[in-house]
């Protein structure tokens, strides 16, 4: 009896030795892990925008390009949307190593995966700052990069401030964990202190026990039903079911805390990345909005300046030409006078026989004839004396005009007498012939055709007009073959027409209105080069001035050019030149 009793007390014993150790292991650990909890750090903050930001800052400085501060701008807010966020991994990380270290026995294993995991982290961090500055800087010109490295010692206070601001970010992010994870560190507590007062309510139980004689013991035992060693281990196992329970419990609202804080974080992250990319988005249309502001008032200052000294300097340059032509005013003066005197003397008349027109038409051929031959004064022409006479056919070639020098006669037809080109035609084919009767009946092709292109272009040059019988060339296109004036006009100076499309053997391309085009075409562009005043004078002073021999062409562009260098205006003499050669003549 006094066996079994002893047996009882010593198991009774053994069972509450065993709770305690087990209330004090739990408490140990608890405490251990709400220690480790309190020094849990976010991790080393990382400076890492200041100099992306730099970079953006000294927009003007380093003459950014729009284009290229958008690119920069898009590096910097995804490297920053991936910086918080592997922040906000790294301090989880650290957060959970410490979780790790705080159960016993410590699982060394899963401890090393997690500092492994850690270091990853923050090696990355590291490095995608390094990739961001260089991806940036490769985005830069070499002029730019060595100005960026110039502002960059020269400014470091600005780096600071981008410190500064990097700070405050890290801040309002590390504000949030500790917010998330006070509510972890309550619920750790407060599991510790349901543990301890577990364990004393049991102490205190197993003092009363001790103080009582054995005998009372085991009466007290046989009150509460322990009867056998299999009550005691009964209630030993409820006992650790139910302390089993209730760290069951607290680990799982633990774990439901941490999951909404890792959701609040993540949330909060989120949102602070988009408030950063809101505020770096409207600092920098505010940065450009100035930028573009001030850059169009410079550019405003700069035009009006810019004409201000354009017009300076032609009121200077028209005041130099000004006293240049104040000496020679008495000299163009009397110039003057002889031109008008040597133009209103005009000794040749004009007779009209004007019995086949109206007296309207009459008057304009009279009007158009005496302002062509003033015009002809003016070049070098002088007039023979006595009459040249008019006459308009309305019987026999209507549709026809000519020269006949012999009578000194100008035959219009009756169709053409409103063509101002074919009656200024005519005359000129009379001054031309007035000035070299021999080229009249001259056979040569060449002589034809520059007398036929000087007769198209003098009117011309006279109406500034290049396209010649635009009004009579329905009349001509009745008269000659199918297809031969296929446009609006008989002949078109300002063409880029070759002498290589000649063939001496065709007579339809060896005609000479049609070598004249080519010849008309040339004198056109030297009229383009030298002016109109020039070029008339330079081409009739030169058809006076060639004689007559069997390279007439030649020798007419050799004549021009020695005529041309006696004017002491050598400095065309190559681009006159290039205007023949350019059309196949072997200048």
């Amino acid at each position: 009896m006094a066996k079994k009793l002893r047996e009882k007390v010593w198991l009774a014993f053994l069972s509450l030795a065993i709770i305690c150790g087990g209330a004090a292991s739990a408490l140990s650990q608890t405490s251990a892990a709400s220690a480790s909890a309190d020094s849990i750090s976010p991790g080393n903050a990382f400076n890492d925008f200041a100099a992306l930001n730099f970079i953006l800052q000294h927009e003007r400085e380093l003459k950014l390009s729009p284009e290229l501060v958008k690119t920069l701008a898009a590096i910097r807010s995804e490297y920053q949307k991936q910086t918080l966020k592997k922040r906000a991994a790294f301090q989880v990380a650290e957060l959970e190593l410490e979780e790790l270290r705080a159960k016993m026995p410590v699982d060394m294993g899963a401890v090393e995966a997690k500092v492994k995991q850690s270091d990853a982290l923050r090696t990355e961090l590291r490095l995608d700052n390094i990739k961001a500055v260089e991806e940036s800087r490769a985005k830069l010109s070499a002029e730019q990069r060595a100005r960026l490295d110039a502002l960059q010692k020269a400014s470091p206070i600005a780096a600071g401030q981008d410190a500064a601001t990097d700070t405050n970010i890290q801040q309002r992010v590390q504000a949030v964990l500790d917010e998330k994870y006070k509510d972890q560190k309550m619920v750790e507590l407060e599991t510790s202190e349901a543990v301890v007062v577990k364990v004393m309510d049991w102490a205190k139980t197993f003092g009363l026990v001790l103080g009582l004689p054995l005998a009372v013991l085991g009466v007290l035992l046989g009150l509460l039903g322990i009867k056998t060693v299999a009550d005691i281990r009964t209630l030993a196992t409820n006992a650790r079911q139910e302390f089993d329970k209730t760290i069951e419990t607290g680990k799982a609202e633990l774990t439901k805390t941490i999951d909404a804080g890792n959701k609040d974080i993540s949330s909060a992250v989120e949102t602070a990345s988009k408030q950063m990319d809101a505020l770096t988005e409207r600092g920098q249309k505010e940065v450009k909005q100035k930028s573009k502001e001030a850059e169009q008032t410079f550019t405003t200052l700069k035009n009006k300046g810019e004409d201000y000294l354009e017009r300076y300097e032609k009121i200077e340059a028209q005041l130099v030409e000004i006293t240049a032509l104040a000496g020679k005013i008495p000299a163009i003066a009397r110039n003057l006078k002889a031109l008008e005197t040597k133009v209103d003397s005009i000794e040749e008349q004009i007779n009209i026989d004007s019995s086949n027109i109206s007296s309207a038409q009459t008057q304009s051929i009279v009007s158009t004839l005496e302002s062509y031959q003033k015009y002809f004064q003016t070049i070098g022409f002088n007039p023979p004396k006595g009459k040249i006479k008019v006459r308009v056919d309305s019987k026999q070639d209507t549709d026809n005009a000519y020269y006949d020098m012999k009578n000194s006669l100008m035959q219009i037809g009756s169709r053409l007498v409103d063509d101002v080109d074919v009656i200024l035609r005519t005359y000129t084919h009379h001054a031309l012939t007035s000035v070299k009767k021999e080229a009249w009946d001259s056979p040569s092709l060449n002589l034809a055709s520059i007398e036929a292109a000087l007769a198209d272009y003098f009117p011309c040059s006279f109406t500034d007009d290049p396209l010649f019988g635009e009004k009579s060339v329905s009349v001509f296109r009745e008269r000659g073959a199918e297809g031969q004036f296929p446009h609006p006009y008989l002949r078109n100076l300002d063409n880029e027409r070759s002498f290589n499309e000649v063939d001496p053997d065709d007579p339809k391309t060896a005609e000479q209105h049609n070598v004249g085009e080519i010849w008309g075409g040339a004198f056109w562009k030297l009229r383009a080069l030298l002016g109109q005043e020039a070029t008339d004078k330079l081409l009739f002073k030169t058809w006076i001035a060639t004689p007559i021999t069997s390279g007439f062409g030649l020798m007419f562009v050799k004549q021009l050019l020695e005529l041309h260098k006696q004017a002491g205006e050598e400095n065309h003499a190559t681009q006159i030149k290039a205007i023949f050669k350019k059309r196949g003549l072997k200048v």
